[in-house]
């Protein structure tokens, strides 16, 4: 759990009171469909990096993370989402 998670998650409509609330939500999350997106066709990375990573549990939740840090440099405006980013959170909604 860190900032950017926070930052994502809230944007999405979900508040917590502290990191310790945030961390255990995100504790919770199903292992299998983190490991199925980031497996997927479509998660950008290179193929043996990719498969490096998924040869065990922490490697996985590494990817899925670094896509949302890599999502939060692209579109946060200091502390703010711009447009697109606003554009592709609604649509998660």
């Amino acid at each position: 759990a860190d900032s950017y998670s926070a930052r994502l998650l809230g944007a999405l409509g979900y508040e917590f009171e502290s990191y310790d609330e945030l961390s255990a939500w995100l504790g919770e999350l199903e292992f299998e469909r983190i490991y199925e997106f980031v497996n997927s066709a479509n998660f950008p990375c290179d193929a043996a990096a990719k498969a490096e990573k998924l040869k065990n549990e922490n490697g996985a939740y590494a990817l899925f993370h670094g896509l949302i840090v890599e999502f939060c440099k692209a579109h946060l405006k200091g502390k703010i989402f711009d447009e697109s980013a606003k554009i592709i959170l609604n649509d998660l909604r």
